[in-house]
């Protein structure tokens, strides 16, 4: 159905040919509110969605509640005070998908990728042997401006226990437009005697970074691209820790390192005692990037999270409200620390089948003061997906006794259209990076219409129905 973008409720008088398509539906019987003038059928919701234009899941925001701000601050307390490690998870955990990494625009290596073309002068890193668990190593470059973009100056590698592996400056082939010592600490003088290239550079980090070690930066995205290095497996302290206001604003290394180490890096040049270097130290910012990670890996996957660390599911919210309540689902893409939390509580039931979520619906209704369930519905067609679910609540729906209050809403599904501007957006900045704007086609750059036809079909897509009502007593 074709929502009007400014309605947010379904009657007579609003979108009238909508109200007779549900009028006349199997639906109706469900759902009719009674005088036909004025019966408000359902609401219009919508759900969030990010930098990228994804939709957020609408079921997902069903089983978060937010916390307090005095819950927030016991939850910290609590995180800080946690001797024996129950929050602590692995490094593996926090990798960065496929899906992130082509979203954060980082280079795709082959084993990724197999149809990815290497291009001259680029590495990938040597593939893994099989060794568990997988090393850290944290990166961190330093940058010049030249006349073909940014080249790396100066290149720091430690590993977990904080031991220099690389500490070197590097000589860029391309003529140097500006040195940017203020941030690199790195000045003609410095060049002057280098003869490290970037080949060089890249062959003695190949010494250390394999398939088998996890690479470990902020804002690494940059780093690779200037080393000219495609590697598998990343951890970024600015994906795995959020921005103070949230995302889709990144942190700086600089905030994080205060706000979560208690100490200041990148010290500006005008603040420094006499005799200190100038600039950025990369060992010192790989450094922190390490103990960021470490932090992590002990407080658990919500550490550090504007978002996650700052909501409980449904099901421990009922817990402290001394109520019952059951999560049924079967499919739904639930982020690893949601499917985490959700596997402690004995209320949690994930399933093979829709007709599993049925039985399970209503086998836990007879129990529990409030149900949650997501039905998959696999079927290829609209008007077969509304006859499965039709089957499966009208099944639910005789198991209930009188007054029994019930909600359900509708989902989304992918769109073509808004897939295919999302993927020409992400070329489109690629290209911006490595080109230049007057070298891109016409019909490949990135219009002001693109913006606007993204926008709108991402705010159509995320848009869906609420129906609600109370099961009638018998006559």
């Amino acid at each position: 159905m074709h929502l009007p973008l400014d309605i947010f409720q379904v009657s007579k008088a609003t979108v009238p040919d909508i109200y007779q398509q549900l009028q006349s539906s199997a639906f109706y019987s469900y759902i009719q509110q009674g005088e036909q003038e004025k019966e408000i059928l359902g609401l219009v919701s919508a759900v969030g969605f990010d930098q990228y234009k994804r939709v957020h899941d609408r079921f997902l925001e069903l089983l978060e509640v937010p916390l307090s701000k005095g819950e927030i601050k016991k939850k910290r307390e609590e995180e800080d005070a946690d001797p024996d490690h129950k929050r602590a998870i692995a490094p593996e955990i926090l990798v960065m998908s496929k899906e992130t990494l082509k979203m954060e625009d980082f280079p795709i290596p082959s084993v990724l990728d197999p149809q990815s073309s290497l291009e001259e002068g680029w590495v990938d890193t040597l593939p893994e042997t099989g060794l568990e668990p997988k090393t850290l190593v944290a990166l961190d470059c330093e940058m010049c401006k030249t006349v073909n973009g940014y080249a790396v100056t100066r290149v720091a590698l430690i590993d977990r226990e904080h031991k220099i592996l690389i500490n070197e400056l590097v000589k860029p082939s391309e003529e140097i437009t500006d040195y940017v010592t203020h941030i690199s600490g790195v000045d003609e003088a410095s060049l002057k005697h280098i003869t490290t290239t970037l080949s060089d550079i890249q062959q003695k980090i190949m010494k250390f970074v394999t398939g088998d070690t996890i690479l470990v930066g902020h804002g690494l995205v940059n780093d690779l691209k200037c080393l000219k290095m495609r590697h598998p497996y990343i951890i970024d302290t600015s994906i795995i820790y959020h921005h103070k206001n949230g995302p889709p604003y990144k942190p700086s290394l600089r905030d994080l390192s205060t706000r979560y180490l208690k100490r200041t890096i990148q010290v500006r040049d005008q603040d420094k005692k006499p005799g200190e270097e100038k600039g950025h130290d990369p060992c010192e910012d790989a450094s922190a990037s390490l103990e960021l990670l470490e932090r992590k890996l002990r407080y658990g996957l919500n550490y550090g999270l504007a978002g996650l660390s700052q909501v409980e599911t449904i099901l421990d919210f009922l817990d402290r409200s001394h109520q019952t309540g059951a999560v049924v689902e079967c499919g739904a893409n639930l982020s690893y620390l949601m499917k985490q939390k959700l596997e402690k509580h004995k209320g949690y039931f994930s399933l093979e089948n829709d007709e599993q979520v049925a039985q399970k619906v209503m086998e836990q209704h007879a129990l529990k003061q409030l149900v949650v369930a997501r039905f998959e519905l696999p079927q290829p067609t609209e008007d077969t997906r509304q006859s499965q679910f039709l089957n499966l609540f009208s099944k639910i729906y005789e198991s209930m006794e009188p007054n029994t209050a019930y909600c359900f809403t509708t989902g989304y599904r992918s769109n073509q259209e808004r897939e295919r501007l999302r993927e020409k957006r992400v070329a489109y900045k690629k290209k911006l990076k490595a080109v230049g704007l007057a070298d891109i086609p016409l019909e490949e750059r990135w219009s002001i219409e693109d913006e606007h036809a993204l926008e709108t079909i991402a705010d159509t897509t995320r848009r869906g129905f609420i129906f609600a009502s109370v099961k009638n007593k018998p006559a």
